[in-house]
């Protein structure tokens, strides 16, 4: 990844409905962005969760500016995201996932 500094951004009424897919390169990549996204949304919980980036009110573009910005400024804190975000890569991974659904398939099974 060439970029210092990414930017997802999300329709707002989308959350609980999609997550868009960049955000696991992004992250597989390890470097911090700026998510224009609801609160209430997946990227936005994962972004707090891992503290892997910062959050832009959307429809705010000096919002989304500023926090870009801080960014550029702050090496130290986009390096600490970046840094947050490959480890959170790694709780993605497909194979940690696909054993995750397994457990959760084989648990409502036995439990019946």
């Amino acid at each position: 990844a060439s970029a210092d500094v990414f930017v997802i951004s999300l329709k707002a009424g989308m959350a609980g409905y999609i997550v868009p897919s960049k955000l696991y390169g992004i992250l597989a990549a390890g470097r911090p962005y700026v998510a224009a996204v609801e609160e209430v949304s997946e990227v936005a919980a994962i972004t707090r969760r891992y503290d892997c980036g910062l959050l832009a009110e959307p429809g705010k573009p000096r919002d989304l500016a500023d926090k870009i910005l801080a960014l550029y400024r702050d090496r130290p804190l986009a390096e600490r995201l970046g840094a947050n975000a490959r480890r959170a890569a790694l709780e993605f991974d497909r194979s940690k996932q696909v054993t995750a659904y397994y457990e959760l398939f084989r648990d409502l099974v036995t439990s019946r």
